[in-house]
Formats: structure tokens, sequence, C-alpha cells
């Protein structure tokens, strides 16, 4: 079977959930003998870098001069070996209205979360414009989560018979070995007593609940929240954290792992997910998991989390204290993380995902 994967979120990620997701399927579905052709073209994309050569088309740019002109060069190099590969599923990283010529595959898009409708009053009305008018466009539908799916059919009213929920993984870094003593001291990653938060820290994903309960609670002082990747802190987030124990740190998979492991939990305070990788990503690592508990999250982490009130920042506070003050719950979490974190791999999500392009053609 010829797959092909376009260039959208390549262009737009550096590294990035979506990035793992479709660069773990590709490498899975490579180890299974299909013909898998990952066309991005002009990327920025650290990730891609796993996928062999001879299944990507990809020219890695550390910066873009001109974002419009490349993307629109982008699309267009990415339409001509759509042509020359003659793909027989065309799955799509990300919604895109360009009029691709080849018409000849199977359309498929996966459907990560519904957040620009859920939380239309933080988003431009263009950009959910422009979505109403591609969603209808595919044959078939991958949703991350029940819950996804759920928001999908209700908002859009897509058919229950186009849609498969198949979930994601965490990441590679089971029994991982990758850190070094030197990339740590670059970091300066010495805190043993610090709370963990990763990702990006828009509106909906509610980092200020974190903020005002470590603002709140004088217990609390001694504790540091790192944060990891998501951007640099701005000049607004640095006068919002004034005077409180808040860190910034970027880095490859050896710094995440890292923290995962040193961290006294994972803390996920989102309104809304569709799926919540990080989650997975600290579980398979021993890091406890204190989730918010949205629909997607409870879905994902099953009983192997503590949950808390997203609006309650006296929940998470009490949360927090059981987290720290007992180590036999702690134990009790790091264990079922483990089993909960085995139930899910990038090989079941694949062989999954190859099952459904087959049911389709």
């Amino acid at each position: 079977m010829k797959i092909a994967f376009n260039n959208s979120i390549f262009f737009f990620q550096k590294n990035g959930g979506i990035s793992r997701y479709f660069t773990s399927i590709a490498e899975e579905l490579i180890k299974k003998n299909q013909e898998v052709k990952v066309i991005a073209p002009i990327n920025k994309n650290n990730l891609l870098k796993g996928i062999p050569s001879e299944n990507k088309i990809s020219f890695y740019l550390k910066r873009y001069p001109s974002f419009k002109f490349l993307e629109d060069t982008n699309n267009k190099i990415t339409n001509h070996y759509v042509q020359k590969f003659e793909p027989n599923i065309f799955h799509e990283t990300y919604y895109s209205n360009y009029p691709y010529d080849y018409n000849k595959s199977k359309k498929i898009i996966t459907v990560y979360d519904l957040i620009h409708e859920k939380f239309s009053n933080y988003f431009t009305n263009e950009k959910i414009i422009k979505k109403k008018e591609i969603i209808k466009n595919y044959d078939h539908y991958i949703c991350i989560s029940e819950n996804t799916k759920k928001d999908l059919i209700n908002i859009y009213k897509i058919p229950e018979k186009k849609i498969s929920v198949i979930y994601l993984s965490g990441s590679h870094y089971r029994n991982s070995n990758l850190i070094t003593e030197k990339k740590i001291k670059e970091k300066k990653i010495k805190e043993k007593k610090f709370f963990l938060y990763v990702g990006s820290r828009g509106v909906y994903k509610n980092f200020k609940l974190i903020v005002e309960c470590f603002r709140n609670n004088k217990n609390l002082n001694e504790h540091k929240i790192i944060c990891f990747g998501g951007g640099q802190f701005t000049i607004d987030e640095k006068k919002y954290f004034n005077k409180l124990n808040i860190s910034h740190v970027d880095g490859d998979d050896n710094i995440l792992v890292k923290l995962y492991k040193e961290a006294k939990c994972l803390i996920l305070p989102s309104e809304y997910e569709g799926f919540g990788i990080p989650a997975l990503e600290a579980m398979e690592l021993g890091c406890p998991v204190l989730s918010s508990n949205t629909a997607a999250l409870k879905e994902t982490c099953g009983d192997a989390a503590l949950y808390f009130n997203p609006y309650s920042e006296e929940e998470l506070m009490h949360k927090i204290n059981l987290l720290t003050l007992n180590d036999s719950l702690r134990n009790e979490l790091i264990k079922k993380g483990l089993e909960r974190a085995e139930l899910f791999s990038w090989k079941k999500c694949a062989e999954q995902t190859l099952t459904l392009y087959n049911s389709i053609l």
C-alpha cells in the first residue's frame, strides 16, 4: 500500500505532540513494509530526522525568511510529489484547503480536538471559518479519543460510520538512558523539589490555576515550578509570575526525560484536551500525574492519576498536599501509571491505523 503524509504540521511545528504522532506511526508502518512517503519539502521539524531518507521528501530550515512565500512553495512542491507518488492513502497531518491535483487517493484526517470551536472567544473567526470549509472534505476521520469523536459529531454532524477512534501513545522513553551529565549541567536542572508542567500555556491550558495555587499557599514556597516547552516566557508572563519560583526549560528529549524522572509530579490543569500525551510520557517514566478531571484526560489516565476540578484552586492544593505528604499514595500512582502506560504504544496505534486504511480502500 502507498501511504503519503503531507507537509502541514511539519512546516509549523519544530517538535510537538502531533509531529511525534505522525513520525511515530510512519516509522511503524515502514517496519511493516508499507510504502510510506512523508512529503514535507521545507520544514523546521526535529522529529523528521528519524525517518529514513528514502521515505521522505525533506529539506530542513532552522528559520523561515518569508513564511507565507515558503508555505505556498511548500504546497506546490507537495502537490508535485503527491502526483508522482500516486498514493492509495493521503493522510493529511493538519487541515489544508490546498487543491491537490491527485484525486485518486482516499483522504484521511486526524482530528485531535475541537479547541477552536469550544473556546471560540480565544481564537480568530478566520480559523474556525476555514476549518468549517475544509472539515467535510475527507473520506474518513480518525479521532484520538471518544471525547473528540463526540465533539466532532455534535459540532460538525460528521456521520459516526466515517469516524474511528485510535488512541495515541506516550513517547519512546521506556527504559531510556538518554541523559548525560553534560546536558544536565547545561540546563542547570538541580532542584529536587519541583513540580513539572509540559507544553503551551494558552488560555484553555489553564496554567494560571497552578500559578495562583502557588502564589496563595506559603507552604509551597520552597518548591519550584518548571515549565518545559511552550515557548519562552513573555514579558507579561514574567510580570505575572513576579516573585514566584517559576522557570522555563527548553531542549530535546534528553532534558524532558530528566525532568519527568525527578519531578514531584506532572500537573495537567487543562480545561480541555484531545488526549494528553504528556500524561503517558510521565507515567512510563514513573512520574505521578495530577490531572484535571476533564473527559479526555480521564479517558487517557484511567485510575492512574489523581484528579482535581480545573476551576478549583483549593482542590488542586488539597491534591498536591495528598501527593507530597503520602508516600504510599505516591508509590501507588507510580505503579498504576507504569501499568497504564503499557496499554498504549505507537506499534498498536500504527496497526489500528493500517487496518483502517485497508478497510476504506
